[in-house]
């Protein structure tokens, strides 16, 4: 079988989304680094899923680049796009039901298996690799299933072993904490965390469980607002932070940008792209704002201070 390539390096630079009548992401900037595990953490319906489909070449955004290695990929030939999504296994939600990524014609074996045999895998590989995540996901009862025959969770279950015994060196998986039965949790991370090491994959997860990004991520980022409003280690961006609740109090008060306006958003998209000297719609002006009148305050005190001393009025 061979050996995969080298892990990617995912950036989204100013990526802006409308869809139909509703804003859903706006200037986003994040850099994800290669040959780690990224969590982006964020409530349901914020967008998570939306940019991921951006990532692996399903829907283009309105505005930004999403680039690979420095490559746009919404740039890219037909012929380079199918290139590039030769090196990414993806689970990705949305619209797309999860279901249609398995192959109803395969059985369960066959479905995981099948990657590694259009990589070129013998048999014996192909059991080697297969038969212990099966296992380790509680699917080796349904081995000789077909999809359609097995419950919804487990199905789940071995979409995320399809992309996890790929070997890819880009692993793109959406909302993995979601319809999952919470006994198989702990080898859903071991299983990440293994193809991280041994395989040096970059693994981008979408999720909403707190407990399950501390546990399998390197790297936090949290999507608020249509934007990427803090990232960094989870022991520390998620230190005191145990409920949802919590969760949302925290990241509201980092957000100071206020909800997105469809208006404002479309109103400053010029051609596909952003318009830079449109500054009503920048998400970060509310924040140079305070910043400017905390100044201007300062400097206000301090020069009436200074008038006083020296014998001013």
């Amino acid at each position: 079988m061979e050996s995969a390539p080298s892990a990617l390096k995912i950036e989204f630079d100013g990526v802006t989304t409308v869809l139909g009548d509703e804003p859903v992401l706006h200037r986003l900037r994040l850099s994800v680094p290669d040959g780690q595990v990224t969590v982006i953490l964020g409530q349901s319906g914020c967008g998570k899923t939306t940019l991921l489909r951006h990532l692996v070449g399903l829907l283009p955004p309105t505005g930004g680049s999403v680039r690979l290695d420095g490559r746009d990929v919404w740039s890219l030939t037909s012929a380079e796009l199918v290139s590039a999504r030769g090196g990414i296994a993806a689970v990705v939600g949305g619209s797309h039901p999860f279901d249609s990524w398995l192959f109803s014609s395969m059985n369960v074996y066959e479905n995981v298996a099948c990657v590694l045999r259009r990589a070129g895998a013998t048999d014996d590989e192909v059991h080697a690799t297969t038969a212990p995540l099966m296992r380790e996901f509680g699917l080796e009862a349904f081995a000789r299933s077909f999809p359609e025959e097995i419950p919804a969770h487990a199905r789940r279950r071995v979409l995320l072993a399809q992309a996890l015994v790929s070997g890819m060196p880009l692993i793109v998986l959406d909302d993995v904490d979601t319809a999952l039965d919470s006994r198989y949790t702990g080898a859903i991370v071991r299983a990440i965390k293994s193809v991280n090491e041994k395989a040096r994959a970059t693994v981008l997860i979408t999720a909403n469980d707190l407990d399950f990004a501390r546990e399998v991520a390197h790297e936090v980022a949290v999507l608020w607002n249509g934007k990427i409003v803090s990232h960094g280690p989870p022991d520390v961006l998620l230190r005191g932070v145990r409920t949802g609740e919590e969760f949302a109090r925290r990241f509201f008060r980092t957000d100071l940008a206020g909800p997105l306006c469809r208006d404002v958003v479309e109103g400053g998209l010029r051609g596909g792209e952003p318009a830079r000297r449109f500054f009503a719609i920048d998400p970060d002006l509310p924040v140079w704002w305070v910043v400017a009148l905390l100044l201007l305050v300062i400097v206000f005190v301090f020069w009436s201070s200074a008038g006083t001393v020296f014998g001013g009025p």
